[in-house]
C-alpha cells in the first residue's frame, strides 16, 4: 500500500517486477475466461495493450459487447475491430456518430476506410434491388456508374437509396484522409 518511492532503493525493481507478474497473471486469467473488460485494467497499469488487442480481435458482435466497444475504440487498444464491433452491432448512424467523437489519430484512417466501405455496400445493394423491383432480376455489376446508366427513372422526386446524412458525414470525413480509394 506504500509508494514504491518509499521502498528501499534496492527492493524497488523486484516489487515493481512482483507488480508486473501479478497484473499480468490477474489479466491472463480474466481473458482465459473470455473477461477482456475485467482484464483490462490490469494491462492497462502495466501498459501492455497487445494480449487484451489479440482477445478482442476474436470477438463478435452480439449482447453485452458495450465494454469491449469502450476498451476497443474510445480506449485505442483496437480501435479498428472497436469500430467494425460499432458497425455490426449498431449501424451506420452510431458509427458515424463514434468516429466524430473519437478523440484519437491511431487507427481513425482504418475507421474512415471502412466506414466509407460499408455505405458504397449499402448503396450498391439499395440500388441493386431498387433495379431487380423493376425489371426483374439483379444487374452483375457491381459498378454503380454502370448501375445508374440509362435509368433515369432511378432518380425520381421521393426516391433515395441511403440516409442522406451518412452520405454528409461521409464527405465531410473524407477531407481526413489521404486513401484515394
Amino acid at each position: 500500500s506504500e509508494p514504491l518511492a518509499d521502498f528501499p532503493s534496492e527492493k524497488q525493481k523486484a516489487y515493481e517486477e512482483c507488480f508486473i507478474e501479478a497484473a499480468r497473471e490477474a489479466g491472463s486469467l480474466f481473458l482465459a475466461d473470455g473477461e477482456i473488460a475485467r482484464a483490462w485494467p490490469y494491462f492497462r497499469a502495466i501498459a501492455e495493450p497487445a494480449p487484451v488487442a489479440a482477445a478482442i480481435e476474436k470477438v463478435q458482435a452480439g449482447d453485452g459487447i458495450e465494454g469491449v466497444i469502450e476498451i476497443a475504440f474510445h480506449e485505442g487498444v483496437h480501435p479498428r475491430k472497436g469500430f467494425d464491433l460499432i458497425l455490426e452491432q449498431y449501424g451506420v448512424c452510431r458509427a458515424i456518430t463514434s468516429l466524430q467523437q473519437y478523440p484519437g489519430r491511431q487507427g481513425r484512417e482504418d475507421c474512415l476506410r471502412r466506414l466509407v466501405r460499408t455505405v458504397h455496400r449499402d448503396l450498391l445493394e439499395s440500388l441493386k434491388r431498387a433495379i431487380e423491383r423493376a425489371e426483374g432480376q439483379v444487374p452483375e455489376t457491381d459498378n454503380i456508374p454502370a448501375l445508374i446508366a440509362g435509368r433515369d427513372w432511378l432518380f425520381g422526386e421521393h426516391d433515395y437509396y441511403l440516409d442522406t446524412s451518412h452520405v454528409v458525414s461521409v464527405i465531410q470525413f473524407s477531407a481526413e484522409t489521404s486513401d484515394p480509394e
